[in-house]
């Protein structure tokens, strides 16, 4: 089948996504897009043209089409993981994180222990650190790790580990090779909440004494052949967009 603009664009989003081409840095010439896919110059044109228009990247005088700084977009802990598996960075472009805690704590949420199929304060993994986009809080990042992931991944009980390591490999592939089984990630649910004021605090979002703030939190609950184990959540800074992948 022959190669269309829009595969040429999907794998151009694909490779600005997971920052293999950084913002500031430009997509290659058309004519070295033409030959990677054996397309005309008006097919490579039109796939950059959608980039473009998606706001993705834009056309400069003399430079070509250059990938442009999207700093309130933020990527969730799913996608982040994603990018990991395929050789990307940890990190987004000019992003950190900070104020990270690994503890094991009694679980009293009903509703997590539900997701996790654990009993009331069962001893659970709670993770959580804050991602930073440009010198400004995004993402209030939380997992809540059911005993036996953790007991097959200790790494997790340490605060400063996010994802996994540089070279494509994650906490997932470490409990894969651990433990023969794979994990696989639940439907990415979204849902608006109003913040909590440890939550406004970890966003720096000023806000008066009571004031109701919404915030976009997004849920995804991780498993494994034998049920649940963890429950991953992010809490977006009022004002960030979340864009989902596209194909």
């Amino acid at each position: 089948m022959a190669t269309t603009a829009r595969d040429i664009a999907a794998h151009y989003r694909r490779v600005v996504t997971d920052e293999q081409i950084r913002p500031g840095e430009r997509l290659p010439t058309l004519r070295a897009t033409c030959e990677q896919f054996g397309v005309a110059n008006t097919t490579a044109l039109r796939a950059y043209r959608m980039l473009e228009a998606e706001g993705l990247v834009s056309a400069e005088p003399r430079q070509g089409y250059v990938v442009l700084a999207r700093p309130s977009v933020v990527t969730t802990g799913a996608q982040r993981v994603k990018r990991i598996q395929r050789g990307g960075p940890n990190y987004s472009h000019a992003e950190t994180s900070r104020d990270h805690v690994a503890a094991l704590r009694s679980c009293a949420d009903p509703d997590i222990c539900r997701e996790l199929g654990v009993e009331p304060h069962s001893e659970i993994l709670f993770r959580r650190r804050t991602f930073v986009q440009h010198g400004r809080p995004s993402t209030v990042a939380i997992n809540v790790i059911a005993p036996r992931m953790w007991a097959a991944v200790p790494e997790l009980l340490e605060s400063a580990r996010i994802t996994g390591q540089t070279g494509g490999e994650t906490w997932l592939d470490w409990y894969r090779q651990r433990t023969g089984r794979e994990l696989t990630q639940g439907p990415e649910m979204a849902a608006a909440r109003i913040a909590s004021t440890d939550e406004l605090a970890a966003l720096e979002v000023d806000a008066p004494d009571g004031a109701a703030v919404p915030v976009l939190v997004l849920r995804s609950v991780w498993h494994d052949d034998e049920g649940p184990v963890m429950v991953w959540e992010d809490t977006l800074r009022p004002g960030v967009w979340h864009v989902t992948e596209g194909p």
